[in-house]
């Protein structure tokens, strides 16, 4: 490497200039200087974790405790919610205007849960079915419960618009 430089002068003539040279960092400073560089993403990651978990506790829960006391039902379905007492409180002001948007993400849970129990009874029916030979008899009795209760609600018509159930005769297969 070179020690000096050629610069050109304010009176445009060219001037050897001998280069300033740093001395290679010590393992320490680079320490210092890779932390540097990772600072950024660090502060990004922790303010968004913190704005990501203060103040934000869940609108409701499916069972009751200290902190959810107040027992709700959907207008729909009748599945049993519970509030906080601010959140009840809010939503007694104004009865006529229930949050429907709670109650369809409360029920399209219960939805969705029995879906995925209906799918879970149906292997196995298909699974106790394929290993017994194929006898029907011969195969275990396997709860079919959340099948039925996915008719029940799709035939008595409480699916609102935006509902998301399978088709039952999917479901409904093999019962």
């Amino acid at each position: 490497q070179a020690f000096f430089s050629t610069e050109v002068g304010p009176d445009g003539l060219s001037h050897v200039v001998p280069k300033v040279r740093n001395p290679p960092p010590t393992e320490g400073q680079r320490y210092v200087m890779q932390a540097m560089q990772l600072l950024p993403i660090v502060a990004i990651v922790a303010v968004s974790f913190i704005s990501s978990n203060i103040g934000k506790s869940p609108r409701y829960s499916l069972s009751s405790s200290d902190k959810y006391p107040v027992r709700r039902e959907t207008s729909r379905l009748g599945l049993t919610y519970f509030l906080t007492r601010e959140m009840a409180a809010s939503t007694d002001k104004k009865p006529h205007k229930r949050d429907l948007k709670l109650e369809h993400h409360i029920e399209q849970q219960h939805i969705d849960k029995l879906v995925k129990a209906c799918r879970g009874s149906q292997q196995l029916q298909h699974k106790a079915k394929g290993s017994e030979g194929g006898e029907p008899t011969a195969a275990p009795k396997v709860d079919t419960s959340s099948c039925e209760r996915l008719h029940e609600i799709k035939n008595a018509h409480y699916i609102a618009p935006g509902f998301r159930i399978p088709p039952l005769s999917q479901l409904m297969a093999a019962t």
